[in-house]
């Protein structure tokens, strides 16, 4: 009787702990569930939001274009045939006007890598890579940020540092527009944090 009443006793125990893990589990199922319907609805949130900023992104790209492709093609025009204006024009400012339509190429190629944001943030940015010549590429950033270094009264140099034999920089294959990119960015830095004196650029 005693070893009934102990093993009658056990069965009740094992029976309470036993709807116990089952109330846990439903309430689990119930907190899975809460949970899943908030991340479908945060992932909905997020979608719109990718959405939204990609037709931003294209929007202001092609805003920037319109102008950017008028300003490239009155410097071209100009450059090409200044006999246009009745006059000739000073070779200061074909100077000038040739350094707008390069800066204006160059920031239209910038605007049209941001239309490639999405790529770059799920880390695929495509790379256009080709044999540069590092000496030409390097020249045309410091022409770009001349303007900057002579506003602030600084001195920009730059010098080629070559080995013993050789004439010239060898190529290198990368993508001219990035290494251009960053050759302007840390000279622009440089011109803007720099109070007296100058930069001097070495390649080598």
């Amino acid at each position: 009787f005693n070893a009934a009443r102990r093993h009658l006793d056990e069965a009740r125990e094992q029976r309470l702990e036993l709807e116990q893990s089952r109330e846990d589990l439903i309430q689990a199922n119930r907190e899975l569930t809460r949970l899943s319907d908030r991340l479908k609805a945060l992932e909905r949130i997020a979608e719109e939001a990718r959405q939204a900023k990609t037709e931003f992104v294209a929007n202001v790209s092609h805003e920037l274009r319109t102008p950017l492709n008028m300003i490239i093609g009155f410097a071209d025009v100009i450059s090409r045939s200044p006999q246009l204006y009745s006059r000739r024009l000073p070779p200061a400012l074909m100077t000038d006007i040739a350094a707008i339509r390069r800066n204006a190429e160059h920031l239209a190629t910038l605007v049209n890598d941001v239309l490639d944001l999405s790529q770059v943030e799920a880390g695929r940015m495509a790379l256009s890579r080709e044999w540069v010549n590092l000496s030409s590429t390097v020249s045309e950033a410091l022409a770009v940020v001349k303007g900057l270094f002579e506003a602030r009264g600084l001195y920009l140099q730059s010098t080629i540092m070559l080995d013993a034999g050789q004439t010239t920089l060898p190529p290198v294959f990368c993508d001219e527009t990035r290494i251009r990119q960053v050759i302007i960015n840390l000279l622009g830095n440089a011109g803007r944090f720099t109070e007296q004196g100058g930069v001097l650029l070495q390649c080598r």
